[in-house]
Formats: structure tokens, C-alpha cells, sequence
């Protein structure tokens, strides 16, 4: 009774205050409403005419005779009133809509259902989402994917194998054993996420694995042993967005695609071929020359990118080199059914050693042993464009809206950027590694080691200090900007009036 009271109140008082009602003066009024069935938290309009500028009425009323939504609106010039309502929880059966007051009232009936608003909306995966394999055996092996993303919930994950659902697992395990594979063959395992409501994802990551051999026969002296080999995955799926972008990994083979390289969103896959399908594109006089796997990339959407260019970093066996020669990766010309050299930078990480180059299209990428003067470093020219307190950016002329804003810490008198925006807009990759609250930024053999709240910092595993400190605000970090940008090769420059900073490298 209390809220009843409370409710009549608040209509009285509205009355009291409202001189120009529309039915004290007597005239007609009309009601149309924009739906005649509802569910609880549909938004419908009641629209109508009535005197110019009168004030109108509108009332919810239950089949107890409550009124569960009251509201006023005022008539335009030409006698046109719309007032906008949810149907509120609880409200449940035939409802009726009255506008007006007194005798001179229009109405309309309301028929709610009981149920909330059907959900048609599936799962989304982020830009960049993976499935890895991992435990490879002869038989078995283990899977991890990253989470999905839902506008309700995500409640559940199916695991394929070869396109036939294998299980479903809760949304909590993001992990699977597969057993009963068969040795030495190829398997695609693919994995979708699904709500409460049956929705069901269609661009969940994959990858395809080939387990193991088995293993040989055993043998006597002479280190004569049984052998074995050591399976790789041969083929992963990413979606990435355009305007993100993201990065693809199979086996030997990065693909590095900056935000804004691609046209639209798109699946990206590289697989690595096999034996027979290597013999089909590289002919039997290169063959000797091979000093990588063969790796095709494929997209959903065009394989072309005009002026926009993606990082392919491929490792190579660096005894398959010869001597005078340089490791060179080469792309396939489909229409000529031969292999170009492609400029190249070569690099080497933790004991690898890597050949990379800048493309704007996909097709097949191997590494030869080429006679070359010099291999050349050779990098795309990136203008990146940002704003103190500002989100609005841009990358080669592309807009971008940043979710959080760079700033000038005053103590120590140095712009603080998101650095992971950043970091990959100049094709660098970042690492956040939580135990030790640290942030490692890798690109082309330099890394660099930043600890959140310390002046402290590794460039090539060598100490020095800087005098503003890494710092997490609104959940992303922010390093000083002229320090990352000048150890990775890029200029900045600073307009004091626009208050714009431009990166260039």
C-alpha cells in the first residue's frame, strides 16, 4: 500500500503542476500505439494528436487496476504528442494505455507476456583469438583456446574435431585432452562458443596438428636407436578485425597484420605444406636451395592490401645457407608459377634465426639461399598520430578512437601513452607478464623490459633507469612515450599549441 501511495502522490503532484492538460480543456485526443504485444523491457511509443501545445497524460494500468507507468509529455505546436515507455518488470496479461484525463481520454490495450526479450545474439571472439595445441603425442594431445565474448553469457564451448562436434565443455574450461587420435596424421580441431539462449559461434579459432610417428624399430650397438620426429601444428585459423588487428602463428611462421592493414574483418590462416604439395610449387633445381618450410596464407576477404603492408617472419635452418649466399625469403607468382625475392631483414632471437620482410599481398613464403650483395633492412615508413588527452589517433591517415586518453605525467614532465596501441602500430609485439607486473616489448631482435611503478629497465638485457615510471590507469598501461619510441627506431616530435605528438619509423 505504501508504494501505491507513494505512486498516486507523485500523479498528483504532477497535475498540480501541469496547468495545461490536455483534457481540461475539453479537447479530443487521439492514441496509436506503436505495438499491440509485448515482453518485459520492450520499448513502445504512444503517439497521437490533441490541442497544440497541451500537456498529455499517460497512464499504465494492470489488470488490478494499478497504474505501473505514468508519464507526461507535451504536445508540439501542431497538436502532436509521442511519449516513449518500457514495459516494466512484472508487468504480465492485457494492460491498458490511457492518454488524457476525465472523460476525455483515448486508450489502448497492451498484451505483455511473461518472458524477457529473446536472445538471438551469438558469442563474439576478440580479433586475435587462438587455439593452440600443445602435448603433441601419437595419439593424443592438448587444447587451449582463449575466452569468447557474449552480450548475456557465455555458458558453454564445442570442440570439433574434423568438423564433427567432439564434446562440450562449460564456459570455466577453456582446456581439453583428445585422445584416441591416430599417429602420423593430420587433424583440424575447431572450437565454438554458445549461450544460455542456444546461440552458437561460427568463427571460432582452429588449428590443424599432425601427431606424431611412431616410433621405429629398436636396434643394437652403434646408437642404431629407434627414431622419432617432432609434430608441429601445420595449419591456423585467427579472426582479426580491422581495426585491431592481430598476429597468426603456425609452427615457424609469424604473420604480424597492424590495425588498419586489413580492408574489413576477416578469418587469416597459415599452414605449412606438406612434402607433396612443396614438390608441386618449388621446382626440383630450387629444392637444394629451400632453407625453410613452405607456408601458404589465406584470407577470407582480398588477399591484396594496396598500400597497406603485414610483417611475414619465417624461420629458416641457417646451415642450409651457403656460403656467399644470403637467406632470402621469396614469395609465389601464381600467374607465372614462379618464386620472388623479396627484400629481407634478417634477425636472430633466442638462437633462431629469422628472415623477415613487408608485404601487401598473401600467396606462399619460403626462405632460399640466394646470391645477394647484401640483404637489405627495409622498413615500411609509419606516421602515427595521437593527441595529449584526446582518444582520437590515426595510423598512416586511418582514424582510430583509443579507449583511453595520453597524458603528461607533471612531476616528471613526460607523455605517457597506451602502449600497446603503440607498440603494434610500429609492428612490434608486446608481452604483459602479470607475476612480475612487467611489460616486454620484442621487435626485429631488441627487447625492452619495463616494471609497472619502477624507473627501472632492460634494453637488450642491459640495466638503466628512466625518470617516469610505467603507470596502469583505467585498466591499460602506459609507458613514457620518447623512450619506447627512440629504442625501437622511431622519431616523436611535439606541437605545443595542437598539443599532437607524431611518431614516425
Amino acid at each position: 500500500m505504501k508504494y501505491k501511495f507513494i505512486v498516486f502522490l507523485q500523479i498528483a503532484l504532477l497535475l498540480l503542476c501541469v496547468p495545461a492538460i490536455a483534457a481540461a480543456n475539453g479537447a479530443d485526443i487521439s492514441l496509436d500505439l506503436s505495438k499491440n504485444a509485448v515482453l518485459v523491457g520492450d520499448t513502445v511509443t504512444a503517439s497521437g494528436k490533441t490541442i497544440p501545445n497541451a500537456w498529455v497524460p499517460l497512464k499504465i494500468i494492470d489488470a488490478a487496476q494499478n497504474i505501473i507507468v505514468f508519464d507526461a509529455h507535451k504536445a508540439d505546436a501542431g497538436g502532436n504528442y509521442g511519449i516513449e515507455f518500457k514495459t516494466p518488470p512484472g508487468a504480465y496479461g492485457t494492460l491498458r494505455v490511457v492518454v488524457g484525463e476525465g472523460s476525455n481520454v483515448a486508450t489502448g490495450t497492451l498484451t505483455a507476456g511473461s518472458d524477457t526479450p529473446t536472445d538471438t545474439e551469438a558469442p563474439a571472439w576478440p580479433s586475435g583469438s587462438t587455439l593452440d595445441a600443445s602435448n603433441v603425442a601419437r595419439t593424443g594431445l592438448t587444447l587451449t583456446w582463449t575466452a569468447a565474448n557474449d552480450n548475456v553469457g557465455v555458458t558453454g564451448y564445442r570442440v570439433y574435431k574434423d568438423d564433427v562436434v567432439i564434446d562440450t565443455v562449460s564456459s570455466t574450461t577453456r582446456t581439453y585432452s583428445v585422445t584416441g587420435l591416430s599417429s602420423d596424421t593430420s587433424y583440424t580441431f575447431k572450437v565454438e562458443a554458445g549461450d544460455a539462449a542456444n546461440n552458437w559461434s561460427t568463427t571460432g579459432p582452429s588449428a590443424t596438428v599432425s601427431t606424431d610417428k611412431a616410433s621405429g624399430g629398436g636396434g643394437g650397438g652403434g646408437g642404431g636407436g629407434g627414431t622419432s620426429t617432432t609434430s608441429s601444428v601445420s595449419k591456423v585459423s585467427k579472426f582479426i578485425t580491422a581495426t585491431a588487428g592481430g598476429s597468426v602463428s603456425c609452427d615457424q611462421l609469424t604473420v604480424k597484420i597492424p590495425a588498419g592493414a586489413l580492408p574489413g574483418n576477416a578469418t587469416v590462416s597459415a599452414s605449412k605444406l606438406k612434402s607433396t604439395e612443396i614438390n608441386e610449387v618449388v621446382p626440383e633445381g630450387m629444392l637444394v636451395k629451400l632453407g625453410s618450410d613452405v607456408y601458404e596464407i589465406t584470407i577470407t576477404g582480398s588477399k591484396e592490401f594496396g598500400d597497406q603492408t603485414i610483417t611475414i617472419k619465417l624461420s629458416y635452418d641457417s646451415s642450409k645457407i651457403a656460403a656467399e649466399e644470403q637467406p632470402v625469403l621469396h614469395y609465389y607468382d601464381e600467374s607465372s608459377g614462379k618464386w620472388v625475392a623479396l627484400e629481407t631483414t634478417v634477425v636472430q632471437e633466442n638462437g633462431k634465426w629469422y628472415a623477415v620482410t613487408r608485404v601487401n599481398h598473401l600467396t606462399k613464403f619460403a626462405v632460399f639461399s640466394t646470391v645477394v650483395d647484401v640483404v637489405e633492412v627495409v622498413r615500411e615508413v609509419n606516421v602515427i598520430k595521437l593527441a595529449i588527452g584526446q582518444l582520437a589517433a590515426s595510423i598512416n591517415g586511418t582514424s582510430y578512437t583509443l579507449d583511453v586518453k595520453p597524458y603528461i605525467d607533471t612531476k616528471a614532465g613526460r607523455t605517457l601513452v597506451p602502449i600497446r596501441f603503440i607498440s603494434e602500430a610500429l609492428g612490434a609485439d608486446v608481452e604483459w607478464i602479470t607475476t612480475d607486473r612487467q611489460v616486454k616489448i620484442k621487435d626485429a631482435g631488441k627487447v625492452l623490459t619495463l616494471t609497472i611503478g619502477s624507473p627501472n629497465v632492460l634494453v637488450d638485457g642491459v640495466q638503466s633507469t628512466i625518470d617516469c615510471t610505467p603507470e596502469i590507469v583505467s585498466e591499460r598501461t602506459f609507458l613514457p612515450l620518447r623512450f619506447v619510441s627512440e629504442n625501437l627506431g622511431a622519431q616523436v616530435s611535439y606541437e605545443d599549441q595542437t598539443k599532437e605528438i607524431i611518431i614516425t619509423r
